[in-house]
């Protein structure tokens, strides 16, 4: 169920990261949306095991194959139905990929919504909150105000936080967005000196280092 989830997912944001990635350069999408695609997909995997619903399961693996026939808009339709009547785990699930199709076609005003029905949804656990956070602020991360994505961000960047790599290269980013070159640099050196930082991690932290 993750390897469908993950493969779908990367699909849908490869077009909209393109744009991003010839004006912004290299050193961030592709790292960020594999982390971010990965987490989603260990959460899905994890919900579906604890709760074994079968139903649920065939709901969401017939919209994910109407994604991949390019019949998004009947995908919406199913994933809308499955997160009104599914449990809080399922329809956070549904949410996410109903986002994403949303944001594929334009229409970030209702996955904005979505995202942050997750991230308000008490009755969900933290890595739910976290990854909805982190879709928000890729959603708007070319031209959304950097304070306010900063700010979905900033629960995440305690050293502690299991999250911090992916928000701290956010982060980065946004400062740099906003003409804040030092705390950039800061955050990316944070990166480079944290032991469960990945060699890929530190190497996209190094080559945007080197671009400030």
């Amino acid at each position: 169920m993750g390897d469908i989830f993950r493969e779908i997912d990367e699909d849908l944001r490869r077009d909209r990261y393109e744009d991003l990635w010839k004006k912004y350069g290299q050193y961030f999408l592709t790292g960020a949306g594999v982390i971010v695609a990965a987490t989603a997909g260990w959460v899905a995997w994890q919900e579906y095991q604890q709760r074994h619903d079968v139903k649920a399961t065939a709901e969401l693996h017939t919209a994910l194959s109407a994604v991949r026939a390019g019949k998004s808009d009947d995908a919406i339709g199913m994933l809308a139905e499955l997160s009104k009547d599914g449990s809080g785990g399922q329809a956070a699930l549904a949410n996410f990929v109903e986002a994403a199709l949303r944001a594929e076609k334009g229409d970030r005003e209702n996955a904005r919504i979505l995202y942050h029905n997750i991230r308000n949804n008490s009755g969900l656990s933290a890595p739910y909150h976290a990854l909805a956070a982190i879709r928000l602020v890729e959603l708007d991360l070319a031209d959304g105000n950097p304070a306010d994505l900063l700010g979905l961000l900033a629960p995440l960047t305690a050293d502690s936080n299991p999250w911090r790599l992916t928000a701290w290269e956010l982060s980065a980013y946004l400062e740099k967005r906003a003409g804040n070159a030092e705390a950039a640099k800061g955050l990316l050196q944070r990166i480079s000196a944290d032991s469960a930082a990945s060699a890929s991690a530190r190497a996209r932290a190094e080559a945007f280092l080197a671009q400030l």
